[in-house]
């Protein structure tokens, strides 16, 4: 039981760590995301895809963005924040009511990866707040929660390392003997 629940601490770090540093979003913001993604069917590696080609599609330009009305002080109100950033999209593209011309606009902001998104970018910003809202009470994985999960790693990793580096020892001490018995063998055998 302990192992499972310190295996799913850490999965969890490793996962909501990904989406951080692909979003720029706290810890929060992401797992909130993440638990809407998974609540409509998503899993959170389609969020991470999402951030991804949005980002694409904003250093190339952004012209699929300035068609649905999006300025570049619109972005840059957002900061680095891209979950704000793909959060705002996600509104603008629900917006529009016909699905044709909002499933055309969502493929040339995200490619190919907004087939997948259409659970997400179909419903109203009231049906997705309640999605993250949901997961945000549902999940109770913080700052805090990371900070510990570090921690543990960093203990985790340290004992690995040094029983690693005990075996790396022991085996550099007995190698000579081991070649000397295998070359014995060897002339033995001939």
């Amino acid at each position: 039981g302990v192992e499972l629940l310190a295996n799913h601490m850490m999965n969890t770090f490793e996962t909501l760590r990904q989406l951080q540093s692909v979003s720029g979003g706290t810890i929060e913001q992401v797992h909130a995301m993440s638990g809407a993604f998974e609540l409509v069917g998503l899993g959170s590696e389609r969020m991470t895809n999402a951030m991804f080609r949005m980002s694409m599609g904003i250093e190339t330009g952004g012209k699929g963005l300035a068609k649905l009305g999006i300025t570049l002080q619109d972005l840059e109100k957002t900061g680095d924040d891209e979950s704000k950033m793909f959060e705002l999209v996600r509104q603008k593209l629900s917006e529009i009511g016909n699905a044709g011309d909002r499933n055309a606009m969502a493929f040339q902001i995200f490619g190919r990866a907004a087939r997948e998104l259409t659970p997400i970018l179909a419903m109203n910003n009231e049906q997705y707040e309640a999605y993250k809202k949901t997961a945000e009470e549902l999940a109770g994985f913080t700052k805090i929660s990371a900070e510990e999960t570090l921690k543990y790693i960093t203990a985790l990793k340290t004992v690995e390392l040094a029983i690693s580096g005990v075996v790396d020892r022991l085996g550099t001490a007995m190698l000579p003997a081991l070649t000397e018995v295998t070359g014995a063998l060897g002339e033995f055998l001939k």
